[in-house]
């Protein structure tokens, strides 16, 4: 009996590893083996609780004057300011281009340091547009992406410029930058290869030795199926690592930790009305978390990164 018994729980274990819907699959598996990241040396990596709780992390917060909040929208933010600045992103003359900027702090805390940057968002009149603007999220000029509160206005119009653009057709005069960065940007283009490509593709308008910071929504329950269309797709592990080797490809260098946090705020799945622990929600029905992707451009013989 207790052999038939525990055949059925392999089989029961072996068709939720399958599907991928249980966090004790394959993924977490696998995520178990990863070491947990570390918000102050940042990679490829979740978003968790233990990194909002990290001292970089509350410094963050402070300078682009934000209460520390359980929340991965304030993660994103500032894991793309660390993964900028532990770079040597951050500095006088550094050029820089966002993608889809709406009204987030990024722009304004850069220029506030010494950057030029272009600041880009959905062109006017577009479908995609109206409804990101109807959001409040959506920037149609360079007034609307300046934050007063982080950088003088005058400032800003005088190093930052604005340039609607379609992240799936990006103008080809764009380029020469250090860096570039969005903020959960690229899962909003249609299809999860859209995504990708965008990737690919904002890669050109690096120096060599470039840094490309972005985040997105990383499915934390599945490695199989996902949302892979719509409004909104969810990236998986798979999905990630078929990135990694599109760029590696190139010569681009991307670093990938798949560690999950297992405190109660890592395990806690919110719903509207939102909380005040917001690290994971559902999209599609999947588990998602946000998910932060960074790469630094190929090194061309004979040449260097310059600032200024």
């Amino acid at each position: 009996m207790a052999t038939v018994v525990g055949a059925k729980r392999r089989a029961r274990r072996a068709f939720h590893k399958l599907l991928g819907h249980e966090r004790s699959n394959e993924l977490t598996g696998r995520a178990a083996q990863s070491q947990a990241p570390r918000f102050d040396s940042p990679v490829s990596q979740a978003c968790t609780a233990a990194q909002i709780d990290d001292a970089k992390f509350v410094e963050w917060c402070e300078r682009i004057q934000s209460p520390v909040l359980m929340h991965r929208k304030l993660w994103e933010w500032c894991y793309i300011l660390e993964a900028l600045e532990s770079r040597g992103m951050i500095a006088d003359g550094a050029r820089g281009i966002g993608f889809g900027v709406g009204h987030e702090p990024i722009a304004s805390y850069l220029v506030s340091h010494g950057c030029r940057v272009t600041v880009t968002d959905l062109p006017a009149g577009s479908s995609d547009a109206d409804h990101w603007d109807g959001a409040s999220q959506w920037a149609d000029d360079l007034a609307a992406a300046c934050d007063e509160r982080l950088c003088d206005p005058a400032r800003f119009a005088t190093n930052a410029e604005f340039r609607p653009v379609d992240m799936r057709e990006i103008p080809v005069d764009l380029g020469d930058y250090d860096f570039s960065w969005s903020s959960c940007a690229l899962e909003h283009l249609g299809t999860l290869d859209a995504g990708l490509r965008f990737v690919e593709r904002q890669m050109e308008l690096l120096r060599p030795g470039g840094i490309a910071v972005h985040t997105t929504e990383f499915n934390v329950c599945c490695n199989l199926a996902t949302v892979v269309e719509g409004e909104t797709v969810v990236y998986r592990r798979r999905d990630l690592e078929a990135l990694r080797r599109r760029l590696a490809a190139g010569g681009h260098e991307m670093t990938l930790n798949f560690g999950l946090g297992n405190r109660a705020e890592d395990r806690h799945v919110d719903t509207e009305p939102w909380s005040n622990v917001h690290l994971n929600r559902r999209i599609g029905g999947y588990v998602v978390t946000s998910f932060g992707i960074t790469v630094r451009k190929a090194l061309e013989k004979g040449r260097a990164m310059i600032h200024g």
